[in-house]
């Protein structure tokens, strides 16, 4: 749907007295990415579910973003010690 006609359909909820609030899509993206590849699921599926997260529970949004962050950088340092400049094993 585009961002006008959804901006007019929350006006019209709004002029019903229906409160209505706006949530950022900001960090969905990245945390979709992350979340895709632990669950094999499409970036925009898990980027959607990020979203759903925020939303429903915000206080849980902020966690999940550093556990996924903490996960990257640790998956990120094993693959430097695993480099091809890794000492061989024998």
């Amino acid at each position: 749907m585009p961002q006008h006609k959804f901006r007019q359909t929350l006006k019209k909820l709004e002029r019903k007295g229906i409160k209505v609030i706006e949530k950022s899509e900001k960090n969905t993206t990245n945390v979709g990415e992350k979340i895709s590849t632990l669950v094999g699921l499409d970036t925009h599926k898990c980027a959607a579910i990020a979203f759903c997260i925020k939303v429903i529970l915000q206080e849980a949004h902020a966690p999940l973003r550093s556990i996924l962050g903490a996960m990257e950088a640790r998956e990120a340092c094993e693959r430097e010690v695993s480099g091809p400049t890794a000492h061989a094993q024998g």
